[in-house]
């Protein structure tokens, strides 16, 4: 199974073993992924899994960057990807992968995936 890595300033503040389940990351009491910071949306990006893996879609007023793209629609995750909403960045990694020492800044790109 996945595991969502939720850094802030570059330090891991929480791991989320993902079972096989929609859920959302948003400042809402109702997200599995609960991020503190006025710049998140109540629901901000909803991740699902599917027939071919796990998706994230945006749905914040203020977007979301995966890896170095701002997300226009729907987008397929893979092992090692960068998820960006607000201060926060987040690693889709399998279960048993190592949390990165990375630096993990927010990326300025503003192409489209």
């Amino acid at each position: 199974m996945p595991r969502l890595d939720v850094y802030l300033d570059s330090d891991l503040v929480f791991q989320i073993q993902m079972k096989d389940e929609a859920f959302w990351i948003g400042r809402g009491s109702d997200c599995l992924v609960s991020l503190n910071d006025p710049q998140v949306s109540h629901r901000h990006a909803h991740l699902s899994p599917g027939g071919e893996g796990w998706q994230i879609r945006n749905e914040g007023r203020n977007g979301t960057r995966l890896n170095a793209n701002q997300l226009t629609d729907r987008a397929p995750l893979k092992y090692g990807d960068r998820i960006y909403i607000g201060k926060y960045a987040m690693v889709f990694q399998n279960s048993d992968a190592p949390a990165l020492r990375a630096d993990l800044d927010t990326p300025t790109s503003t192409s489209n995936r």
